[in-house]
């Protein structure tokens, strides 16, 4: 029922999730710190996030979602607390579905055996 699949097809797989998760990271960083830098020194942001970086920032933590939980968290806690917990609260909710999402293209792709 499930067919091979040749070890060059797993290699471009595994090259091709690397480089993904190398991009998402960065995005993760690279957004953090934007958002971050547009504080004065010493101040404090109560507000939300927008509707458009939920989506931006779930969409990370689904490629990366511990990570990118971790970065924008650990990165805003201090400084945008509302933020940091809103991002904190799209990770636990992206892990989940990452963890559903790749066992589902595992099993799709290999068979349900190791």
């Amino acid at each position: 029922m499930y067919r091979e699949i040749d070890a060059s097809a797993v290699e471009f797989f595994q090259v091709a999730y690397f480089l993904i998760v190398v991009i998402s990271l960065t995005a993760s960083f690279l957004i953090m710190r934007r958002e971050k830098t547009t504080i004065p020194a010493g101040g404090v942001d109560t507000s939300r996030l927008s509707r458009g970086k939920r989506w931006i920032i779930f969409m990370l933590c689904i490629i990366t979602p511990v990570v990118s939980q971790a970065i924008f968290y650990y990165g805003w806690k201090n400084v945008m607390l509302n933020k940091a917990k809103t991002a904190n609260l799209i990770g636990f909710i992206a892990y989940p579905l990452w963890i559903v999402t790749f066992g589902f293209l595992r099993i799709m792709l290999f068979g349900p055996g190791f």
